[in-house]
């Protein structure tokens, strides 16, 4: 019998269990959602290179270079974790850990980038490029609370590493943007909140399907079991009303159900019907009583039944016949 303790193990590991699939479902998510996300950073790289360039810092080529060795790996990554996927290799916790690992250093690697070339426009750039960087970083920090938002933490310090760093790259510049770098504080606060609310939407909505999913599953185990014992309990009721409850042969009802199926008038052939009946068998009754004439009935009717032909039948017509 299950202790209380063992029962609460029990519980503990099947929630933990749940709680890694779910966890297994947000990286999957995550990782799904990796390849427009690098688009839309190239992209934004590709704008801001180009502003840049054209404002005369010809070193953001260099940056360019490493944004696309950057989205190169990142896509590489992500090729390896599908094929990890299909192998079912993300199962465990130890797997689970080292691809959400994996996932979160290409995101803030990425983050950093941004930061860098921030940095490099607003202190050496024109202002024409800050203000571009500034509406770039702003929208992949927006962008981010939703694509991002499988992933509890990675999400969160992604965003606060664009926004925050950029308000303090604003604020300390030699041309101070203290009101630019206010603005972007609360646009801080504002994204980590919407993050916090779209992860929580997302992982209530995983954890309601996977209860729904189990609730069918255990309605259909009901079922199939309901319907095993249905099926039982009418065979049992079928043999019930078709069979001698002593000997365990067929009885009239049988019997004659036997024989209009076998002995129609379609089918040509001969056939023989016997009725046997125990001679003295009242005698042992009398004598020896009835439970040992019962006996001699489920002896013979033993011995009758190794000695039938694969094509008849043998019932208990009543009595010792």
């Amino acid at each position: 019998m299950a202790t209380p303790g063992k029962l609460q193990d029990l519980d503990r590991r099947a929630t933990d269990s749940n709680s890694l699939d779910i966890d297994v479902q947000l990286l999957t998510l995550a990782y799904r959602n990796l390849t427009p996300m690098l688009l839309v950073n190239l992209a934004a790289a590709t704008g801001a290179t180009l502003v840049m360039f054209n404002e005369g810092l010809q070193s953001v080529l260099y940056w360019y270079i490493a944004v696309l060795i950057l989205t190169a790996v990142r896509l590489w990554n992500w090729s390896r974790f599908n094929t990890a996927q299909k192998n079912r290799l993300v199962s465990n916790a130890t797997q689970y850990r080292y691809w959400r690992r994996r996932y979160s250093a290409g995101l803030y690697a990425a983050a950093y980038f941004w930061i860098a070339i921030f940095y490099v426009c607003v202190n050496y750039g024109g202002l024409n490029g800050k203000y571009t960087l500034s509406i770039i970083i702003s929208a992949l920090a927006g962008g981010a609370t939703g694509i991002t938002a499988p992933l509890k933490y990675e999400g969160r310090i992604y965003i606060s590493l664009l926004l925050f760093s950029s308000a303090l790259i604003l604020a300390l510049a030699s041309e101070s943007n203290l009101i630019l770098a206010i603005l972007c504080t609360i646009f801080l606060a504002a994204m980590i909140i919407s993050h916090k609310n779209n992860h929580n939407v997302l992982r209530q909505s995983l954890a309601l399907h996977r209860e729904n999913s189990q609730l069918i599953a255990d309605l259909q185990n009901v079922n199939s079991s309901l319907e095993r014992r249905v099926s039982k309990r009418t065979e049992a009721l079928r043999r019930l009303a078709n069979h001698d409850t002593l000997t365990g042969l067929s009885n009239r009802r049988d019997i004659l159900e036997w024989m209009e199926k076998n002995l129609s008038e379609s089918k040509v052939g001969e056939a023989a019907v016997l009725f046997l009946d125990l001679d003295r068998f009242k005698q042992i009754n009398d004598a020896m009583g009835h439970d040992v004439g019962d006996q001699v009935l489920q002896t013979i009717a033993i011995r009758f039944k190794d000695a039938l032909p694969e094509n008849a039948i043998l019932g208990r017509w009543g009595g010792d016949e």
